[in-house]
């Protein structure tokens, strides 16, 4: 099983980066708050993803240098927003997906 957590610029993760946060897919502890989100409800119906550093989940359109240069994609998740309520690249729509026996 793997979760997303920050990854700090400050420990070089995202060399020139625009944000300090991004998230990264790794192996970690589920009860490490790292990979731990709140979902909170939105008035329009989407969620916001709350980190444990009271930041919000939010697209980041080439915010990574890294990846835009080798062509990966424009598109990465950063930990950046202050409030959602106003922020459309920080609201998600969750859908549930049953598990399949």
């Amino acid at each position: 099983m793997a979760f997303m957590l920050p990854c700090y610029l400050g420990n070089g993760c995202i060399v020139d980066g625009a944000t300090r946060d991004f998230l990264v897919i790794r192996k970690d502890d589920p009860n490490n708050p790292n990979v731990q989100f709140t979902p909170e409800l939105l008035p329009n119906g989407n969620y916001a993803l709350k980190s444990n550093s009271g930041q919000y989940l939010a697209r980041c359109n080439g915010c990574s240098p890294t990846a835009a240069a080798r062509g990966v994609t424009q598109d990465t998740v950063t930990v950046h927003v202050e409030n959602p309520t106003s922020k459309l690249h920080a609201q998600w729509n969750i859908i549930s997906i049953p598990p399949e026996y």
